[in-house]
């Protein structure tokens, strides 16, 4: 239903000015994709309530995404599909060849992982690899074995337990200790400080100032760092079944 008399058109520009708002308030260091230029994109339509144009547009990304699935594994029983030419982007923002081996030997470690898994790593890996493509970033590399590993949890539980050991270990290096001074000067020497730090001194889309955590709690886990860290076992985070773990997003 257009509003107030408005033509399609001028709606649509609206909504694209709308979305390059958005873009415009984007961190500078924030890496531009098209993929998020098109989450922002589902967000604006659902924002301005053009629901139904939403679920068109998510429809449409969806088939997109089946079509170079289906294509890739065309060319790969035709053997010209190759990612010799291919690179990654590492969480550093530093760029590394892509290699088949390592994201299979990355899936077949979190399997063998005490206590080991039920699950065989191969399909998992051959879907996985079915969807890269050039400087695809490890985070996105990590999303998508999440989400082959739990779609195959009807064949075995343990893919659900695998799925969860890819999102954990994937968070664990997001939030890797460095030891370093934080704003007011206060030695950042262990993993939980680490992480506070980060939380407190958040900032939102547009840069501002957004902490996650109270000052006072921000305080005592600085006064006692050390003590909280040597009672954290950060194995036991492996306990913890993907459904139920979520990872605050760019938060790091």
């Amino acid at each position: 239903m257009l509003k107030g008399g408005s033509s399609i058109f001028d709606i649509s520009n609206i909504l694209k000015g709308k979305v390059i708002d958005k873009i415009e308030k984007l961190s500078p260091n924030r890496l531009l994709t098209v993929e998020l230029v098109q989450n922002l994109v589902e967000k604006t339509l659902m924002q301005e309530k053009f629901y139904y144009t939403a679920k068109c547009y998510i429809i449409y990304r969806e088939n997109n995404a089946r079509q170079r699935i289906k294509l890739k594994q065309a060319q790969m029983e035709s053997g010209n599909f190759k990612v010799q030419n291919m690179t990654v982007i590492k969480r550093d923002g530093s760029f590394q060849p892509m290699s088949k081996d390592k994201i299979f030997k990355r899936i077949r470690y979190e399997c063998e992982r005490f206590p080991s898994l039920n699950v065989d790593p191969t399909p998992v890996a051959t879907k996985v690899i079915t969807g890269l493509y050039d400087q695809v970033k490890t985070i996105d590399l990590d999303n998508l074995t999440i989400i082959i590993a739990k779609d195959m949890v009807m064949d075995h539980p343990d893919y659900g337990k695998l799925a969860a050991r890819i999102a954990i270990s994937g968070h664990h290096k997001d939030t890797n200790f460095q030891r370093r001074l934080s704003s007011n000067n206060r030695e950042i020497r262990t993993q939980i400080a680490f992480v506070a730090d980060c939380m407190y001194h958040n900032l939102d889309q547009n840069s501002d100032p957004s902490p996650l955590i109270q000052e006072d709690l921000y305080n005592f886990i600085l006064t006692y760092q050390d003590e909280l860290d040597a009672a954290i076992d950060y194995n036991r985070d492996f306990n913890i079944i993907c459904l139920d773990f979520r990872p605050y997003p760019s938060l790091i």
